[in-house]
């Protein structure tokens, strides 16, 4: 008597199915991998485009005279693609007010993103002329 073995093994079917299973599901993972660091890297750009326009506000806000003016500018060989542009005007609401405008611009001509930011700051005083004006300057010292 002749005893056969039964062999369960997968068919030639069922290895591609499974196959092409695993190549869809690597299809989708990779795609959604690539996104997110697409994502990552704007983050980052306009994480660094916040810092620049912040640099450039508080030099501005930071000065002892504030007057009306416009800037642009490109940043060193590690900003290469920012470009910043600034402005300082009369705020005619608020006695010594400006209004003061940073607009930093990054990632090319064709899809440039644009980060800007404004704000106000107020013309600095000496405290010298301010003792004076109020007759609180003491010149005995």
């Amino acid at each position: 008597m002749i005893r056969r073995l039964k062999i369960n093994l997968f068919t030639l079917l069922e290895v591609l199915v499974a196959s092409c299973i695993i190549c869809i599901f690597l299809g989708v993972l990779l795609s959604g991998f690539s996104v997110s660091m697409r994502n990552a890297k704007n983050a980052d750009a306009y994480i660094t485009a916040v810092q620049i326009a912040r640099m450039k506000f508080n030099e501005l806000a930071n000065r002892n005279e504030l007057s009306e003016e416009e800037n642009q500018g490109d940043l060193t060989e590690n900003f290469q693609q920012f470009k910043w542009r600034s402005s300082v005007k009369k705020y005619e609401k608020v006695k010594d007010g400006f209004s003061i405008s940073v607009e930093v611009s990054f990632g090319g001509d064709e899809n440039g993103k644009t980060f800007r930011m404004n704000s106000f700051a107020l013309k600095k005083r000496k405290m010298e002329k301010d003792s004076e004006k109020n007759g609180k300057l003491d010149s005995s010292t």
